[in-house]
Formats: structure tokens, C-alpha cells, sequence
């Protein structure tokens, strides 16, 4: 999750990029669009390159979003992440990477509801991000989390069920924000249920 404030991760910014790097970006792209583009790249590659062995395929799937919503573009999209999977591992023979969105026509019958998970755990996480710890001065910590009676209610749910037994979605929340001298910073933290906190869901790192 990264906060608004944030208005750029690529040092020059994104024209500067897809100038650097015009194999990996369609013409007509507009810096909104290359922004979100390198993100999701380099998330990808940071995922890819930490849990994914070199030998393990995987398969992306997307909603109908406008970074993959065509052939050339998931070609692009793909070289950008190989380049940024390259400089992150030095992998030199990774598995294939398939990348498709939920409208193709051949997307498993699960896809849909597949793909919409981390669109509800996004929405979630954005919705709490009032009221969730943010740089911690100690590591690790546990904090006890209440909700006030502005949190969205669908947000609180899913909150919940990350930090009960029968949560079972592996998780962890990646957040990237300015600290209070205005640097930006990176936390991780994730949802845990506590037998002596019953009542409420507990953030930890």
C-alpha cells in the first residue's frame, strides 16, 4: 500500500523511464499509466524473486485492467518484469510467467473470484489505514487494534477473518509512506487473532 503522498517510485520520473526503457512501454503511454505500470512490474519481480524458486512457473492473473488489456502491452509489461526480476535475483533460467486478465477467454472458471481477493484485501487495508500503526520505534511489536465507528464495516470483516483461525490467507501488509521528517519509509505488518485479545483484531511485525 502506498501512500498518496508518494506521488513517483521512478527516479526521474516515469517519462524519463519509458524514454530509457521504450521496449517496455506502448507510444502513447501517459505517465499516469507508466507509473502504474513500473509498480506493478516491480512488485511482481520482488514477489517473484523472493518466493517463487527459479524453476517454478506461475500464472498472473489480472482484472480487465488498462496495463494488460493488450497482447502488446502484457509483451511489454512481461520484458519490464524480466529486466526487473534479472536486476533483483540475476536469475538466469526462470520458469515461464503467464499474464492474463479476467476476460480472457481462456481464464479458468475460478479466475474471477480468484482475482478479486487482493482487490478486497486492497480496499480493506486502504480503508483501515487511519487507524493501522505506522512505524513502530521497536521491532518486532504486537499492537492491539479498535475500531472506531467510522471503519467501514466490510473493511472490519475482512480484517477479522485475516486475523482468525480460519483465516487462512497467507499475508503480509507492504506499506510505503513519509515518516514524520518526511523520508520514505517501508513497514510490513499482518493480522494475528491473540487468545488474551479476543475481541479484537491484533497487528503484528
Amino acid at each position: 500500500m502506498i501512500d498518496n503522498k508518494i506521488r513517483s517510485l521512478i527516479d526521474g520520473g516515469p517519462v524519463a523511464l519509458a524514454t530509457a526503457l521504450d521496449d517496455c512501454f506502448v507510444t502513447n503511454a501517459t505517465p499516469n499509466s507508466i507509473e502504474k505500470i513500473y509498480r506493478l512490474a516491480l512488485f511482481v519481480a520482488m514477489i517473484v524473486t523472493g518466493l517463487r524458486r527459479e524453476d517454478q512457473p506461475s500464472l498472473w492473473i489480472s482484472d480487465h485492467d488498462e496495463t494488460l488489456d493488450s497482447f502488446e502491452k502484457r509483451e511489454r509489461f512481461a520484458r519490464l518484469t524480466t529486466y526487473l526480476t534479472f536486476g533483483l535475483s540475476r536469475r538466469q533460467a526462470s520458469a515461464d510467467q503467464t499474464f492474463m486478465t479476467t476476460q480472457h477467454e481462456a481464464l479458468p472458471d475460478w479466475g474471477e473470484d480468484f482475482a478479486a481477493i487482493p482487490d478486497i484485501a486492497a480496499g480493506a487495508c486502504a480503508s483501515l489505514c487511519d487507524v493501522l500503526p505506522l512505524f513502530v520505534q521497536r521491532k518486532p511489536w504486537t499492537l492491539g487494534l479498535s475500531y472506531s465507528d467510522s471503519v467501514d464495516w466490510r473493511a472490519k470483516v475482512f480484517a477479522d477473518w485475516l486475523s482468525s483461525s480460519k483465516g487462512e490467507l497467507h499475508h503480509v501488509l507492504l506499506r510505503l509512506a513519509p515518516d514524520s521528517s518526511g523520508d520514505i519509509r517501508a513497514s510490513a505488518q499482518h493480522f494475528v487473532r491473540k487468545p488474551h485479545w479476543p475481541d479484537q483484531a491484533v497487528i503484528q511485525i
